[in-house]
């Protein structure tokens, strides 16, 4: 538990010194969405001792920018990818930043490829400062189907924008 408060409190580090001094100072940057993963059977696909996971060097986030998929890569973030895995065991989950590129429209849109040529959508609709910069996560619909906050009540492990899903 330790570790995961120290990854979470060094990505906020990060994200904390990419914003304005007025940005930081006024209000908290909550942006993450949290994904379990299950097989039909309610086995955890991230947890690495589950048959056939999915392995994190095959996951990929892209961006959706200029009308375009975009690969994210930040070399100077923790999470160079845009996103990592959190917990343990059952709980280990996908802890990802959504598309935040202030050019885009709100909501943004967000891919997630599997590694198996499974891809997924994640559409977020932002809340934003006066410069235009998304600092909260206020809904999530995950292929066309709103899940936050709507099914935030039912997985109540999870921090912040959370829900399942099944592959």
């Amino acid at each position: 538990m330790k570790t995961l408060h120290l990854l979470l409190t060094l990505f906020l580090i990060m994200l904390f010194a990419s914003c304005s001094k007025e940005q930081s100072a006024s209000k908290g940057v909550s942006i993450l969405v949290n994904i379990m993963v299950e097989n039909t059977q309610g086995q955890n696909l991230l947890d690495p001792f589950t048959p056939g996971h999915f392995k994190i060097e095959d996951i990929k986030k892209y961006d959706l920018v200029d009308g375009k998929e975009k690969l994210f890569y930040m070399a100077n973030w923790n999470d160079p990818w845009g996103f990592r895995l959190v917990g343990e065991g059952e709980m280990t989950h996908l802890s990802l930043a959504p598309n935040i590129e202030r050019t885009e429209s709100n909501p943004t849109t967000t891919y997630i490829d599997w590694g198996n040529g499974d891809k997924d959508t994640l559409v977020c609709k932002m809340r934003t400062d006066s410069e235009g910069y998304y600092y909260f996560t206020e809904e999530v619909w995950f292929n066309g189907e709103r899940v936050f906050p709507d099914q935030s009540q039912k997985y109540p492990g999870f921090a912040g924008r959370g829900f399942k899903i099944v592959k």
